[in-house]
């Protein structure tokens, strides 16, 4: 698989964790995962009223949903995002940044009402892409 981010100089500048495109050429196989959230295997929430914690267990628990699928967190090319709270924006980031390895996917956040589970804050979505 040849994976190239591009950072257009036509755009504004890619500030945090992300690539304005991936482009992906070679691969075989697609993973899209159901979003996930910071919910432990008895449906129980984790860190409650805590967005860096929820975000934490968020990424651990999409990288789990990707590990099974055969992918990694580095494999991911486009990653969705939805918050709760917009201002939560910046701590997401934050985390992301350390917990994605250095990948910077493709990004979209979306700031949407009240999830599912009340005390959730953020769920996330991926797409990767591995041979």
């Amino acid at each position: 698989m040849n994976r190239e981010n591009i950072i257009s100089s036509r755009l504004f500048e890619a500030r945090g964790p992300f690539s304005h495109a991936v482009k992906v050429s070679g691969f075989s196989n697609l993973i899209f995962t159901s979003t996930v959230a910071a919910i432990d295997k008895n449906w129980q929430v984790i860190g409650e009223g805590d967005i860096r914690k929820q975000t934490e267990a968020t990424i651990v628990n999409l990288k789990k949903a990707l590990q099974e699928a055969g992918a990694t967190i580095n494999d991911v090319v486009k990653v969705n995002w939805y918050l709760t709270d917009i201002s939560h924006f910046q701590t997401v980031l934050e985390v992301r940044e350390q917990m994605f390895e250095g990948n910077k996917p493709a990004s979209a956040t979306i700031p949407i009402g009240p999830l599912a589970i009340p005390e959730l804050l953020l769920e996330a979505d991926a797409i990767a892409v591995i041979k």
